[in-house]
């Protein structure tokens, strides 16, 4: 059996937007942002598109580095992956709460676990916010966007 296609003219495809077309920008604050996860090509990935909307990076794969340069005068937002190998982003939030100025910091866990006990768990560590990989990156940076302006009202 055959049957004939209609003759329509074949629409144009949508143009999709460019990444730095479609991002929010947070170059007028220009807020210091710490990417710590031990897969370094997430942790790239991230750094690099909040680079493109305005945030001073800086990356690290290991929970030592992630405690000192997420210190409260090196960084306003650390972005943390909860399952590193050496300690859990659970720690490594107390131990930044800890620190002379460590409410300042925005924390926010970036995991793999999304479960409600794993959002209660991030919570009582200490962080901010939690967010489920694969990130959701316009959330992120409204997340970023949101406590820096609230930083600055105060």
């Amino acid at each position: 059996m055959r049957l004939p296609l209609p003759e329509v003219e074949p629409a144009e495809p949508p143009s999709a937007p460019t990444p730095q077309a479609s991002l929010r920008t947070l170059s007028d604050i220009a807020p210091r942002v710490l990417v710590a996860d031990d897969n370094t090509d997430a942790a790239w990935s991230i750094s690099t598109l909040l680079q493109i909307s305005g945030c001073q990076v800086s990356t690290c794969s290991d929970v030592p580095s992630a405690v000192q340069a997420a210190h409260p005068t090196m960084s306003d937002v650390a972005v943390l992956d909860i399952g590193m190998p050496d300690m859990s982003g659970h720690e490594v939030a107390r131990q930044l709460r800890a620190l002379p100025g460590g409410a300042q910091v925005q924390l926010i866990a970036l995991t793999g676990w999304g479960q409600e006990a794993d959002r209660s768990t991030a919570a009582e560590a200490g962080f901010d916010a939690h967010m489920v990989k694969p990130v959701e990156v316009q959330k992120l940076i409204a997340l970023i966007e949101a406590h820096q302006q609230d930083k600055a009202a105060r």
